[in-house]
Order: structure tokens, then C-alpha cells, then sequence
């Protein structure tokens, strides 16, 4: 219901996404900084589709 109400567009993990993920983590692990998986895979989608990401965690999505 929360979906319908508000117009959330849910994106599927596709291969773009995928992709991005992989690179992020593999930099980030090489760093020596890894981050939880769930943030890495909000900031792969936002670079993805070139969206704007908006959060107050600037630790994890500078």
C-alpha cells in the first residue's frame, strides 16, 4: 500500500547495476574501507541511472 500511495518506482538489480556494485566494492575493498553491501548497492543504482541521491550518511556516499 505504502508503494501505491507515495508512486515508488521499484528498480530491479540488472546487469548495470550489478556491474557498478562489483567496481565499487572491489575499490573500496582495496582501500581498505569496505562499506555494508546495502549502501553499496544504493549508491550503485544512483550512479546506474545517474540519479540524484540524497542522505544524511555522507560517511558512506561521499
Amino acid at each position: 500500500m505504502f508503494v501505491k500511495i507515495f508512486n515508488i518506482k521499484i528498480i530491479p538489480i540488472e546487469e548495470r547495476i550489478a556491474e557498478k556494485f562489483i567496481d565499487i566494492k572491489i575499490n573500496l575493498e582495496n582501500k581498505r574501507t569496505p562499506l555494508v553491501d546495502f549502501d553499496l548497492l544504493i549508491g550503485a543504482t544512483a550512479i546506474a541511472f545517474d540519479f540524484i541521491l540524497s542522505t544524511g550518511n555522507q560517511k558512506h556516499f561521499s
